[in-house]
């Protein structure tokens, strides 16, 4: 079943308005546009959820008050002068939240325990008064888009009323996901370096020459043959290492040795962590009187009053971020609430903070490859802004930096404030003992 829902024309669509002026959203999915005119649709896709039908889904994604909704194939009592369709969906395998969402609400609606292997996807639909697709309109990186003229739509074109799925399934059009197996015991350095790079794993020549040892031992070979998984690597695990590895989750250049150079000066960093974060919590608290927990738990934890306890937990997502800034953004800072709450024996966000550095917006010569630092600067506040003050938890602080340098990427500072008590149930609260059986709730 696939459905579209748009805004009843007295009401009008605050998005469509947004293209109309060029000032875009900011996310992934709503980019500059100029041109005027514009319809958009949310669509909404369900297949295979038993016991499923029409009036049920309308009723929780179309407010019938402000909006209209149609079902694919009938007469939705429009007569649109737009010249292309566009729509755009997100990758197989990239995280849909509102298709989630709507998952969630049809199980709690229906009741119906089979309802967790049926597909929910959601899409987003723009009618165009033009022939060109807006430069954009949608980020490659993570979604694909559809497009039809209006000639192929009076032909009886359709979009697809699936798109493809993690799993293969979808679009009949779209190839079937396999496993391609690399040989990496076998490369040498220059073949290893060649590799890093087409597959953008941004791995080192001493990293790639690291892996490519560890798949050459005698004992990792056979023991490989043993459970069936072969010699080769497969591409999973080599994009596994490359994350685990990658700057954003291993952080190498704040463990990195780094020689700084200010004028006529110069100094060796051993750890930029070590030196600037680690080092300076020791200066303030030399004894610990008042920290409770550093350094080792999901977020630091020091003492308020003798009653209260306060944590404390910044992140970067400067690489995500670069990527795909809305999202990049949202899930730094939902990611620092979730270390609040997964402190000790838990605690409450109180408040955000964020620190951003951003290339200036006007910044005309942008490398290939990289985003427009405009289109970073509105992804990422949007995202603070969705992620933050919209789940109730107030971004209180901030601060922005504009510097040239930062084109090839931003620096993206997520942070979160939060309260416990000091003892639960006469225990230290910063402590927990998880033992297996518990519950993660």
């Amino acid at each position: 079943m696939r459905v579209e829902v748009w805004y009843r024309p007295e009401v009008g669509d605050g998005r469509s308005r947004m293209l109309e002026e060029g000032q875009n959203r900011g996310d992934s999915q709503d980019r500059e546009v100029t041109d005027s005119g514009a319809q958009i649709r949310d669509v909404y896709i369900v297949d295979g959820i038993r016991d499923l039908d029409t009036p049920t889904l309308r009723e929780l994604i179309c407010d019938s008050v402000a909006q209209l909704s149609a079902v694919a194939g009938e007469d939705d009592g429009t007569s649109d002068s737009w010249e292309l369709l566009v729509e755009v969906a997100y990758k197989p395998g990239v995280t849909d939240p509102v298709a989630a969402t709507l998952k969630d609400a049809l199980v709690d609606m229906l009741g119906n325990g089979a309802t967790r292997q049926g597909v929910v996807q959601t899409a987003r639909q723009y009618r165009l008064p033009t022939k060109d697709v807006p430069a954009g309109l949608y980020n490659p990186l993570i979604q694909h888009a559809t497009t039809l003229t209006a000639e192929q739509w009076r032909a009886g074109r359709r979009p697809p009323q699936r798109y493809p799925t993690a799993d293969g399934s979808g679009s009949p059009s779209e190839p079937t996901a396999s496993v391609e197996y690399i040989d990496l015991a076998a490369m040498g350095l220059n073949q290893l370096a060649r590799l890093s790079h087409d597959r953008l794993l941004a791995l080192s020549d001493a990293e790639m020459e690291a892996i490519s040892s560890y798949y050459r031992k005698p004992g990792v070979r056979a023991d490989r043959l043993a459970v069936g998984i072969g010699e080769r690597a497969t591409d999973v695990e080599l994009e596994m290492l490359a994350q685990t590895w990658s700057e954003h989750c291993k952080h190498k250049i704040f463990n990195a040795t780094i020689e700084y150079r200010d004028h006529e000066r110069t100094e060796i960093i051993e750890s930029i962590f070590d030196t600037y974060i680690r080092r300076t919590t020791q200066l303030v608290a030399p004894d610990d009187s008042f920290l409770r927990s550093v350094f080792h738990d999901n977020s630091g934890v020091v003492e308020f009053d003798r009653d209260t306890l306060v944590c404390f937990k910044v992140e970067t997502h400067n690489s995500p971020s670069a990527l795909d800034p809305y999202g990049g953004a949202i899930t730094g800072i939902v990611g620092v609430n979730r270390d609040i709450l997964g402190t000790g024996r838990g605690a409450r966000p109180i408040f955000n903070t964020n620190v951003l550095c951003f290339a200036p917006p006007d910044t005309v010569d942008v490398p290939e490859g990289l985003l427009p630092p405009r289109e970073v600067l509105r992804g990422v506040h949007r995202g603070i802004v969705d992620g933050g003050n919209q789940s109730g938890i107030p971004v209180a602080a901030g601060a922005i930096l504009f510097d040239p340098s930062y084109v090839g990427k931003p620096l993206v500072f997520c942070g979160t404030g939060g309260i416990m008590p000091a003892y639960v149930g006469g225990e230290p609260a910063w402590e927990s003992h998880p033992q297996p059986g518990d519950l993660a709730v």
